[in-house]
């Protein structure tokens, strides 16, 4: 009985140190899209499956030129899966492709895109991949003092991995997202409006951070880039995505494009308190 209930008790916790990762899907089509009848997802592992579901809502004809359509997550642990997308359409289409979960991984998230055209009829036209990895304090914001009301929303940082680190998804520039509490556990984004910084420059080479060097990530605002200003005080939040690589790496299925990335998402929380608007107020 004592050694039953000690084999009881190792392989509870065997069970609870399989962490759970949450793998996100996000499924998306664009203009035009409007023969596809279902589009079943899943994870593959030893015979199971996991992130299990089919998508059959959809509106007709899409009429819009990006529609998220649907998104969808659950929790699995550490391990290599089969990665499956099967469109039902005109006839069936399966893409299939790995995705390993390690122990350094938080989450993923996957990106579904469907398309159309005159030749293929609807297609998976990408699956994006992207993995967020543990940081392990890769990089430091080194702050420059307490920021202040109507100061800009610019940090200092300073590289202290080992490899080169790009910014993402805008790889020549460090560009974040700042939030701020409005309510307890509640916030509010700020800066940017866009997740995809297009209206940032996004046409010049790939800028890397090298070890020990420092350099300036900013939160813009939508209009000109320029960083946003703080507008008072209160708990705020920023969050910036680094990865080691200047760009996905991409792949091909057929019609399919295979995007895959890791990042790294690092977090900055600070607050601006009512003793230094005052003494910005006085000056």
């Amino acid at each position: 009985m004592k050694y039953t209930l000690l084999l009881t008790i190792f392989f509870s916790f065997v069970s609870l140190a399989q962490a759970q990762k949450r793998v996100n899907v996000i499924l998306s089509a664009e203009k035009g899209v409007k023969q596809t009848e279902y589009v079943h997802f899943y994870l593959a592992r030893n015979n199971y499956t996991y992130v299990n579901f089919i998508y059959d809502e959809f509106p007709g004809i899409i009429q819009y030129q990006y529609n998220r359509l649907y998104q969808y997550g659950d929790e699995v642990t550490d391990g290599t899966y089969k990665l499956n997308v099967k469109l039902k359409s005109a006839d069936i289409r399966l893409v299939t492709d790995e995705l390993i979960i390690d122990s350094k991984t938080e989450w993923v998230d996957v990106f579904v895109l469907l398309a159309t055209g005159k030749q293929t009829g609807d297609y998976i036209k990408e699956i994006k991949i992207m993995r967020y990895q543990q940081p392990d304090k890769m990089l430091q914001f080194l702050p420059d003092g307490p920021f202040t009301k109507g100061e800009k929303a610019q940090f200092t940082i300073k590289n202290n991995h080992t490899k080169p680190l790009y910014g993402f998804p805008n790889n020549r520039q460090f560009l974040g997202w700042l939030s701020e509490e409005s309510d307890p556990d509640t916030w509010s984004t700020y800066a940017p409006e866009s997740d995809d910084f297009k209206f940032c420059d996004t046409t010049g080479k790939p800028k890397a951070l090298k070890h020990d060097e420092k350099a300036i990530a900013i939160a813009p605002n939508p209009r000109d880039c320029k960083p946003f200003v703080f507008r008072g005080k209160g708990n705020y939040h920023f969050e910036l995505l680094v990865t080691e690589t200047p760009s996905p790496r991409l792949s091909e299925h057929g019609f399919t494009t295979l995007s895959r990335i890791d990042l790294y998402r690092m977090v900055y929380d600070f607050s601006i308190a009512e003793t230094q608007l005052a003494m910005l107020i006085r000056n």
